[in-house]
């Protein structure tokens, strides 16, 4: 069995006020987790999750980099500038809060889709075409045109995760991406002969960003043995949010080698709950 890992509990965060399900229904009827069909676990093993996800960032994907005034460069993913500071989360998956006199430059591995929202209209944003930033200036492309808007202009700037497709596929890799907000059938999902596990996942949410990057490094490692299906939720407006009556994100349901569905967890979800559970789906 996979081995406890101790880590800081991370919280769903409640995208929508209302009931949570009672039930965890699959392809729209109860009964369907009967049908799915399901999984099996992997024997024990011991890791060191962290420097695991270092390396496996390393190989995987190219990254971002965040020049500081002073100090060595750090890389990872930009994911916003807003309340005078930039966000970025560097390969650890830790989330690097940066006030503007400490930055030099930021150059991305490739441009990123972005919203930008200027401190003279509020209120009013622009979607963008985001190059980088140096000398005190976002360089940008709006309306087809390159741009350099000074720091000082702007109140928000935030990065598409889901449009740049920044999601844990780039950062820990192995998830079968099976829905982007759209209706699916959970049953149609689950695999024979290996445990599967279904995360419900908010693109931008450093909890579902690094617990499911977690489930993505364990997958790699034991590909014979065990699956994780992702489904990508936009928001609660989302068709399949509404479907299986999602109301916290992100979500992670387990099924078994039956195919039942055996636990969920909505409200915490460190790495030794997610071994947890795996163990109890594996029974």
């Amino acid at each position: 069995m996979i081995g406890n890992s101790a880590g800081a509990s991370f919280q769903s965060l409640e995208v929508h006020r209302g009931r949570p399900p009672g039930r965890h229904p699959v392809g729209g009827a109860d009964e369907g987790h009967d049908k799915a069909r399901g999984v099996g676990i992997v024997g024990g093993m011991k890791r060191n999750f962290s420097i695991l996800v270092a390396a496996v960032f390393a190989v995987v994907c190219r990254a971002d980099t965040l020049e500081p005034a002073a100090g060595p460069a750090v890389d990872g993913f930009f994911l916003s500038y807003d309340k005078g500071k930039f966000n970025f989360m560097n390969r650890q998956q830790k989330t690097v809060h940066e006030v503007p006199s400490g930055v030099k430059k930021l150059t991305l591995d490739k441009p990123l889709k972005a919203e930008i929202e200027s401190k003279t209209k509020r209120g009013d944003k622009d979607q963008v075409l985001l190059k980088g930033f140096e000398q005190g200036s976002f360089l940008v492309v709006r309306n087809g045109k390159e741009e350099k808007i000074p720091l000082m202009l702007i109140s928000v700037l935030r990065v598409d995760a889901m449009a740049n497709n920044r999601t844990t596929d780039q950062l820990g890799g192995g998830a079968d991406v099976i829905s982007k907000g759209e209706e699916v059938d959970l049953s149609k999902a689950v695999e024979q002969g290996k445990v599967t596990v279904v995360q419900f996942h908010l693109p931008g949410w450093i909890a579902s960003e690094r617990e499911g990057n977690y489930l993505s490094v364990l997958q790699r490692r034991n590909k014979d043995k065990m699956d994780v299906k992702r489904v990508v939720v936009p928001d609660v407006s989302a068709p399949v949010a509404k479907q299986y009556q999602i109301a916290t994100l992100p979500q992670f349901w387990f099924y078994n080698k039956s195919g039942q569905f055996v636990t969920k967890l909505t409200d915490r979800f460190t790495e030794s709950d997610i071994d947890a559970a795996l163990k109890k789906a594996s029974k």
